[in-house]
């Protein structure tokens, strides 16, 4: 009975963080996104760090504070206080639901995307009308901006061409067959996304090693870890990064890009890319560091003589591991929220839906990944 409640609250938990994660990051998108504003660029890419402020301050505050009383007053208070914040955060949330702007529902972009692909086979045969003037040969809604498929994967293109505009489209001006002709605009959606897979995927190794708090944990419970006369929780190593992370990206936000464009004059401070790059490189330098602990630690358990005690505490400072959590909070601050904004910025013209999906579909991913480097890790621990 008591693993049925337990799978059961799991579950729960599940369906939420399913209808919270993705939703969350495009709905507030939505309610500061003003294409009509010539500031709106870098209005958006500001909101996405100050977002990436805010959860790192939430979750900072979940790993040391609700650890902390988990720790010292028990599971039941520790797990009643955050019922409590997210039954508030519910009651303020429908409060305020007056004020939000709503942006339409539209069909899933999924649907659009196998469409694309079908219409495309079906329609393999037909030959590519030439570029110029061709405005006619492609279906596109009244009102589109995009009247006419850019020359990129031009494959995907024959799914908007008009065979026979008496057949293929009804009085109404919607297709007859929506699986044999689709919209410009469906196939532009597709080729966005294909491109936005390469960017999208870096977020998947980042996010595989920011997963790895669990052995951060073990090894903490094995380390010294008494401040003064303070002993940190073995959960609270984490709030390094964290900490690391949102004191970067409010710095970023507001000392670099004004330095940066002071000298650059192009009001940007470093591109996408650039931070990408760095991301990843701090991440896999913040690997090292925590192999090189590691390994460090493993020999001081051995000349200590814990070899066969697991629990055996060694004479080294806990605080090396919060090196490791600098640095990943360093690199996470510049990968994460570059991604987002490269992929609104590539994939986006309705309302963050690509965004959303892909990083609801990073997170996914990286927790399956981080499930096979728990297990080989087991493998490796028992040899």
């Amino acid at each position: 009975m008591q693993y049925l409640f337990l799978f059961t609250s799991l579950a729960l938990m599940s369906f939420g963080a399913g209808g919270i994660r993705p939703c969350s990051l495009a709905f507030a998108a939505d309610q500061i996104n003003n294409p009509k504003n010539p500031k709106n660029a870098r209005i958006m890419k500001s909101f996405f760090n100050w977002y990436y402020v805010s959860v790192g301050v939430s979750v900072m505050f979940s790993v040391v504070f609700i650890v902390y009383i988990q720790v010292k007053a028990g599971w039941i208070i520790g797990f009643g206080i955050p019922v409590g914040l997210m039954l508030f955060s519910s009651v303020m949330f429908f409060l305020g639901s007056f004020m939000y702007v709503k942006v339409k529902p539209n069909k899933t972009l999924l649907a659009g995307f196998a469409q694309v692909i079908v219409a495309s086979w079906k329609n393999r045969h037909l030959t590519l009308p030439p570029h110029a003037n061709n405005s006619g040969l492609w279906y596109f809604h009244s009102g589109s901006n995009l009247v006419q498929p850019t020359d990129k994967a031009r494959f995907l293109n024959k799914a908007c061409i008009i065979k026979n505009r008496e057949k293929d489209i009804d009085s109404n001006g919607m297709p007859t067959d929506p699986w044999s002709l689709c919209t410009v605009r469906q196939v532009e959606e597709l080729k966005a996304v294909i491109k936005v897979l390469p960017i999208w995927s870096t977020g998947i190794t980042i996010a595989i090693t920011i997963s790895q708090q669990s052995f951060s944990v073990v090894q903490a419970g094995t380390m010294n870890r008494m401040v003064h006369n303070f002993e940190i929780p073995s959960t609270s190593y984490g709030a390094f990064g964290i900490l690391t992370l949102t004191i970067w990206v409010a710095i970023y936000d507001r000392i670099i890009v004004p330095l940066l464009t002071k000298y650059t004059k192009k009001g940007k401070g470093l591109t996408l890319k650039q931070r990408m790059g760095i991301g990843i490189a701090i991440s896999c330098l913040a690997t090292l560091v925590a192999a090189l602990v590691e390994k460090k630690r493993r020999n001081e358990a051995i000349r200590e003589g814990f070899i066969d005690n697991p629990k055996g505490v060694v004479n080294m400072s806990a605080m090396c591991i919060a090196v490791a959590f600098f640095a990943l909070g360093f690199g996470t601050g510049n990968l994460v929220a570059s991604i987002i904004v490269k992929v609104v910025k590539i994939g986006t013209q309705r309302g963050g839906e690509v965004s959303c999906w892909a990083y609801g579909s990073v997170e996914d991913i990286k927790n399956w990944d981080e499930e096979e480097v728990d297990t080989k890790c087991d493998e490796e621990e028992h040899i």
